[in-house]
C-alpha cells in the first residue's frame, strides 16, 4: 500500500512537471529565435537607418531655406570722410570769410563798393560752419552696434548628377541592409536547427544508453549466477561491472549534454535559460522526402537565390554610382539663390538706426577649371573599387559553387550511411541475439557477448548520427542554394 501511494505521488509530480514544460517544435523555435534575437533587431534598425538616409537623399532635390542673424560691436565707428575733409567742412564758413577778406584787401575798390554789406558778410562764417558740420554729421555713421537678419533660399538646378547618384546609392543601401538582415536570419535558423537536432540526437542516444545499461545489468546478473555455479570466473564478472560503470558514466554525460543544449536553445529562443522545455520531435527519423538535384541545377539555384551574390551585385552598382559622384564634383553646379537681408543701421535712406532690407534673386554657377590632376586620380581610384567588387563577385560565385557541390556530397554520403547503418543494425541485432543464446547455453565466452553488445550500441549510434547528419546536410544544402525558408511570422 505504501509503495502504491509513493508511486501515485511520483506519477502526479511527473504529470505536473510535464504540464509546466514548454513543448517546442522546430518551427516554433525558429519563430521565437527570429522574434527575440537581439542581433536581428540590430540589423532591423540598420534597415530603418538606411531608409532614413534615403529620405535625406531625396530631400536634396528640394530647396533649402535658412535664416541668419548677427550682431557686432565695433570699438570705432565708420567714417566716410577723412579727417582733412571733416575739418575742412566744419570750418567751411571761417575759411570762406578769411578768403573773402583777403580778396577784398587786395581789391580796395570792391571793398569800398561792398562796405555797406560788411556786417552781413562778416556774419556768414557761423551759418556756413553749421552747414559744414551738418554735412560731416550726415557722413558720420554710428556703427558701434551693427545688426543684420535675413532669410536665404537655395534651389539646386544642376549638380552634375550628384543628387541622382546619391539617391541611387542610398536606395541600394536599403537592399543591402535587408540582405544583411535576411542573412542574419538564415544563420539564426541554422544555429537553431543544429541545436534542436543535437538535442534530439542526444535524447535518442540517452534512450540507447539506458537500453545498453539494461543489457549490461542483466548480463551482470546472469554472470553473477554463473560465477556461483562455477561456469564463469570473477574476472569475467569484473569485466561486466566495468561495462556497467561505463554505461552509468555515459548516461550522465549525455544527460549533461542535453541540459546544456536545452539551455542554449532557450537562449536562442529568447527564453530564460532554466525554462523547462520538451521537444515535439523527440524521435529521429528519415521519413522526410529529400529531393535529389543535379549539381548544375543546384548551382543555378544558388546563383539566382544567394543573398551574398545579390549584395555583391548591388555593391558593384553602388561603386558605379560613386564614380558618378566623383565625376559630378568637376561638372558645373547651377543653383537659384534668393534672399532677404535687413541691416541696422540701414543704408537705403542715409544711415538710419532702424531695420530695413531688400530682396535679392540670382543664379550661382560654379565650375572647376584646373585641379592639378585631382579629377583623374579620383576617377581611377573609384574605377579600381568597382573592379575590386567585380573580382569579389567572381570569387564568391566560385566559392558558392564549391560549397553547393560539397554539401550535395555530404547529403549523398549521409543517405548512403543510413543504408549501411540499417544493415549494420540488423546484423548487430542478430549477433546480439545469438550471443545471448550462446551465453545461456554456455557455448561462447562472455567476452563475445560484451563485444556483441558494444557492436549493437555502435550500430544504433551510427544510425542516429546518420539520420541527424542527413537532416543537417539538407539544411546546409538549402542554405548554400539560397532556398532555406526563413520567413516565419512567429507563433
Amino acid at each position: 500500500m505504501r509503495k502504491a501511494i509513493i508511486l501515485s505521488l511520483c506519477m502526479c509530480c511527473a504529470v505536473a512537471l510535464q504540464a509546466q514544460e514548454a513543448v517546442l517544435s522546430l518551427d516554433s523555435c525558429r519563430a521565437m529565435a527570429l522574434r527575440n534575437n537581439k542581433e536581428l533587431k540590430i540589423s532591423g534598425t540598420e534597415i530603418d537607418r538606411a531608409g532614413w538616409n534615403h529620405k535625406v537623399a531625396e530631400s536634396q532635390y528640394l530647396p533649402r531655406v535658412n535664416a541668419l542673424g548677427g550682431y557686432m560691436y565695433s570699438a570705432r565707428k565708420m567714417q566716410l570722410l577723412s579727417k582733412k575733409q571733416r575739418k575742412g567742412l566744419s570750418s567751411m564758413g571761417t575759411t570762406a570769410s578769411e578768403q573773402l577778406q583777403s580778396y577784398l584787401e587786395a581789391n580796395p575798390q570792391l571793398a569800398q563798393a561792398l562796405s555797406q554789406y560788411s556786417s552781413l558778410l562778416s556774419g556768414l562764417d557761423l551759418p556756413l560752419n553749421a552747414v559744414g558740420m551738418s554735412i560731416v554729421d550726415a557722413f558720420s555713421t554710428d556703427t558701434h552696434n551693427a545688426m543684420a537678419a535675413g532669410v536665404t533660399l537655395t534651389q539646386p538646378v544642376y549638380m552634375g548628377g550628384k543628387i541622382r547618384a546619391y539617391n541611387n546609392i542610398t536606395h541600394m543601401q536599403i537592399d543591402l541592409a535587408r540582405n544583411a538582415h535576411d542573412l542574419d536570419a538564415i544563420d539564426i535558423i541554422v544555429e537553431v536547427d543544429e541545436t534542436y537536432w543535437q538535442i534530439v540526437s542526444l535524447q535518442a542516444k540517452l534512450k540507447l544508453a539506458q537500453q545498453y545499461l539494461s543489457l549490461v545489468d542483466k548480463l551482470e546478473s546472469d554472470v553473477t549466477k554463473m560465477v556461483k555455479q562455477g561456469f564463469q570466473t570473477k574476472a569475467d564478472l569484473l569485466s561486466v561491472k566495468v561495462k556497467v560503470n561505463e554505461a552509468h558514466v555515459t548516461i550522465i554525460q549525455i544527460t549533461n549534454g542535453i541540459a546544456i543544449n536545452k539551455m542554449k536553445l532557450c537562449q536562442l529562443c529568447g527564453l530564460d535559460l532554466n525554462t523547462p522545455i520538451r521537444l515535439a520531435n523527440e524521435e529521429v527519423d528519415n521519413s522526410a522526402d529529400y529531393q535529389a538535384l543535379l549539381p548544375q541545377e543546384a548551382v543555378m539555384q544558388a546563383r539566382s537565390n544567394r543573398l551574398e551574390l545579390n549584395s555583391l551585385d548591388k555593391a558593384i552598382d553602388i561603386y558605379k554610382e560613386k564614380e558618378k559622384l566623383v565625376k559630378s564634383d568637376y561638372l558645373p553646379h547651377v543653383a537659384l539663390v534668393g534672399s532677404y537681408l535687413a541691416t541696422n543701421p540701414a543704408v537705403y535712406n542715409g544711415f538710419e538706426k532702424k531695420f530695413k532690407g531688400d530682396f535679392h534673386v540670382g543664379v550661382m554657377v560654379t565650375m572647376p577649371i584646373f585641379t592639378a590632376g585631382e579629377r583623374k586620380y579620383k576617377m581611377m581610384a573609384a574605377r579600381d573599387e568597382t573592379d575590386e567588387a567585380r573580382l569579389r563577385l567572381a570569387e564568391a560565385r566560385e566559392k558558392i559553387e564549391l560549397q553547393v557541390n560539397r554539401n550535395m556530397q555530404l547529403k549523398q554520403e549521409a543517405q548512403e550511411r543510413i543504408v549501411t547503418a540499417r544493415k549494420s543494425q540488423d546484423e548487430a541485432n542478430e549477433n546480439l541475439r545469438c550471443a545471448n543464446l550462446g551465453l545461456q547455453e554456455n557455448v561462447i565466452p562472455m567476452r563475445d557477448v560484451i563485444a556483441a553488445q558494444t557492436a549493437w550500441v555502435k550500430a544504433n549510434t551510427t544510425m542516429i548520427d546518420a539520420k541527424i547528419d542527413l537532416r543537417m546536410a539538407s539544411i546546409y544544402l538549402d542554405k548554400s542554394m539560397g532556398t532555406l525558408n526563413y520567413n516565419y511570422n512567429g507563433r
